[in-house]
């Protein structure tokens, strides 16, 4: 059972089970300020759990608790808060701390949109310069949690798994990508900032390994899936404001 109708959800239709719930239904922007936001999905969480006391809970938490810059925002310490709760409240769980998602559509403020839509669209933003982040195609994500869900469930069951690219990024990478691919220059005031979640996950490389999936080239993969299928739909991307 998926709840959810966003980008995470739509990832997961193929492997839907029975004896899972998955709660993909929650705050997408990792900036949200709104409490209402976060008190909503925490309701959604509790009222899910109760109803399906025999099922399997696959919580999405987040892969920022692990950067210094984010670990102490709001969205990050609602994830922190509900993954107790889950940790206390379920017979069998699994929390999947998700990096930047990359899909068809999604939420705009996520890093690949919010650059490449400023960068397509002409628009001016900050840069940075000692971020590294981490990029995972949906579909290779859900291919992934499948995988755990149907191969490494025991050794897993009631514990936190990173679902992450055995590969991290530089923005400066990222952009520099997106230029080359898009033929458009980049309009960036470099900001001195540090972001980087510092952490090294040797699960994540065995499981790119064991799915054949290919780090190389891996940004260049993104922007043929995403950025050309716009591209000769003829559609635009949304700008994306750098406030």
């Amino acid at each position: 059972m998926i709840i959810g109708n966003g980008l995470l959800a739509g990832s997961l239709k193929d492997f839907d089970r029975e004896d899972c719930v998955f709660l993909a239904s929650g705050v997408s922007d990792s900036k949200c300020s709104d409490i209402v936001e976060f008190q909503r999905e925490e309701k959604l969480v509790k009222e899910e759990v109760l109803k399906h006391p025999g099922k399997k809970i696959i919580f999405f938490s987040t892969f920022s608790i692990n950067d210094p810059v984010m670990n102490h925002n709001m969205y990050v310490e609602s994830k922190l808060s509900l993954e107790e709760f889950i940790s206390q409240n379920c017979e069998q769980f699994l929390i999947v701390r998700i990096s930047n998602l990359v899909g068809k559509g999604g939420n705009p403020k996520t890093v690949f949109n919010f650059f490449i839509s400023n960068i397509v669209n002409g628009n001016s933003f900050s840069l940075w310069a000692s971020s590294v982040r981490n990029l995972i195609m949906v579909e290779d994500f859900a291919r992934i949690l499948n995988f755990i869900l149907e191969h490494e469930w025991d050794d897993w069951k009631n514990s936190i798994v990173n679902i992450v690219n055995a590969k991290s990024y530089s923005a400066g990478e990222i952009v520099a990508s997106i230029e080359s691919f898009t033929g458009k220059k980049a309009d960036y005031e470099l900001v001195d900032i540090v972001s980087n979640p510092r952490y090294e996950d040797e699960h994540a490389a065995y499981l790119f390994r064991k799915l054949n999936i290919e780090t190389d080239e891996y940004l260049q993969r993104i922007l043929q899936s995403y950025y050309q299928e716009y591209q000769s739909a003829g559609l635009t991307f949304k700008t994306v404001s750098t406030k």
